[in-house]
């Protein structure tokens, strides 16, 4: 792969992950707004109308949003359109159903959950699947027609939109969750007009052409990925399960928050998807494809690895301050979990599943993630009947995550018939993962001298590591300053003021 194309798969990556990262601080702020206006009663009821629209959108998209990056690639312009709107079609009357069954089942799911407002607040919210269901695959058609930029800026907007129609009517007119749940109406209105344009904008220029691909092709991808999609919600939900029957609410809570996953790195393993999977299902069409494949998955690792690393073993080294700095010195029990939670990180930042998905293998995908559901669920009954201590549930869920990856990695290597160091990283792995580990856990300890307060200590601490490792990395052959530099160069904007600067300076010449 030359330096142009991975540059172009940088700047792609990077429009990606802020459009991401707009759309969780957005979401953040929205969700610290109204749980300090609202009381806890209505904070509660609206959030579980989110959570029940969130789990049931996994089954009523049927995994379809993937299949804009999987077949688009494979098809002309012409074949793209019919095939667009056949999507189109098709997620539109799923979120007809979608939006049926809220309605017609607010009553039963309100006495499920025993919260009476949970009727009302549902039915309310049943107008917006119809709405949101249609757009949820723009991100992949940007993508795959390598326009990112355009997600970011209209992932911000809407998302910008949704924060004040929410959250403003709250605040001047003193409302409830149930004014809250019209301004996602409202909001959901909008999304679903401009998306719709965006939608069909980039096919308007070309005849609509009958697709080569059926309604049995597209699900007999789909569907596996909703499948494993659901075991994940299992998985998760097993964690959440053991901990909070078996181990008591305050020990649930020193878990749930230190259990978690850094935001930023699920963001770059989601921009490095969403910008791979077009790209390896273009090139999954030939044997030289394949080929590129694995030298574009290798170095798309590296370089996430690189990135990556040396902010998990900052976090890891100093995981005390982290959580008191985030919530109080009373969680700093929850430090144990934090370190065990941070773990995963080292491995999901090889996105193995992007090489499944682009050679069609998402029932592969989706056995992985049964085995783990099952073993998880098993594993937990054994250590709660042994009285086993919940940090060691924590460290055991873990490692199955690990294995899950281990072995995705593994399949994807045996499916491009090559071996495993041939796309990944490892003399890598290892070099940066050591070398951050050093730095890292010699300034915190160092830092722990000082006896300065958390904020403080992290700051330093966050600074020195950050140079130290920089300033050194060339000496152990890890190129952080090359790959700063070309996320500089390749940032939004940057990029286009080079170029204003060079037709300048040609213009004075």
């Amino acid at each position: 792969m030359s330096d142009n194309t991975q540059a172009s798969n940088t700047n792609q990556a990077i429009w990606v992950g802020i459009g991401q990262l707009s759309s969780f601080l957005l979401s953040l702020l929205s969700a610290a707004i109204l749980a300090r206006y609202f009381s806890k009663s209505d904070y509660g009821t609206y959030k579980q109308v989110l959570y029940i629209y969130n789990t049931l959108l996994i089954l009523f998209s049927a995994g379809l949003q993937g299949a804009y990056s999987y077949f688009l690639p494979k098809q002309s312009m012409e074949e793209g359109k019919d095939f667009v709107y056949k999507l189109i079609r098709t997620f539109f009357i799923l979120g007809i159903f979608f939006s049926l069954t809220l309605f017609l089942l607010a009553p039963a799911v309100a006495a499920l959950f025993k919260n009476p407002d949970l009727q009302k607040g549902l039915r309310i919210f049943s107008a917006v699947p119809v709405l949101m269901l249609p757009i949820i695959g723009i991100e992949g058609i940007y993508s795959t027609l390598r326009k990112t930029h355009i997600i970011a800026i209209y992932t911000t907007i809407s998302r910008l939109l949704m924060l004040f129609l929410i959250t403003l009517p709250v605040l001047l007119l003193r409302g409830t969750y149930i004014t809250a749940l019209f301004g996602w109406i409202v909001a959901s209105m909008f999304s679903f007009l401009v998306g719709i344009y965006l939608i069909i904008k980039p096919f308007n220029s070309y005849e609509r052409s009958p697709t080569r691909f059926r309604y049995k092709h597209i699900f007999s991808y789909s569907l596996p990925l909703m499948v494993a999609t659901v075991y994940g919600i299992i998985i998760r939900f097993a964690d959440q399960f053991f901990i909070s029957r078996y181990y008591g609410a305050e020990v649930f809570a020193e878990f749930s928050n230190g259990f978690i996953d850094l935001p930023f790195v699920s963001m770059i393993a989601g921009a490095t998807v969403t910008v791979l999977l077009p790209l390896f299902s273009r090139y999954s069409e030939s044997s030289e494809g394949l080929d590129n494949i694995c030298r574009t998955w290798k170095s798309a690792t590296e370089r996430s690895i690189i990135l990556v690393y040396p902010i998990l073993a900052f976090f890891i080294f100093n995981a005390k301050n982290s959580v008191v700095a985030m919530y109080g010195q009373q969680y700093e029990a929850s430090a144990v979990y934090f370190i065990i939670g941070m773990m995963i990180g080292y491995f999901n930042i090889i996105v193995f599943q992007t090489v499944l998905f682009a050679l069609g293998k998402t029932r592969i995908y989706a056995r992985i993630h049964l085995v783990q559901a099952v073993a998880i669920w098993l594993v937990g009954f054994i250590i709660v009947s042994l009285s086993g201590s919940p940090a060691t549930y924590a460290a055991l869920s873990r490692v199955f995550y690990m294995a899950q990856v281990c072995v995705g990695i593994y399949i994807s290597a045996r499916v491009l018939g090559v071996s495993l160091k041939y796309v990944i990283p490892f003399s890598t792995m290892g070099k940066v993962l050591l070398h951050s580990s050093v730095i890292c856990g010699l300034v915190s300890f160092m830092t722990g001298l000082l006896n300065l307060n958390v904020f403080l200590s992290l700051g330093i601490s966050g600074l020195v590591s950050f140079f130290l490792i920089i300033l050194s990395g060339d000496i152990f052959g890890i190129h952080y300053r090359a790959l700063l530099s070309s996320m500089i160069v390749n940032a939004p904007g940057v990029r286009l003021l080079m170029g204003r600067i060079r037709r300048n300076s040609n213009m004075i010449v």
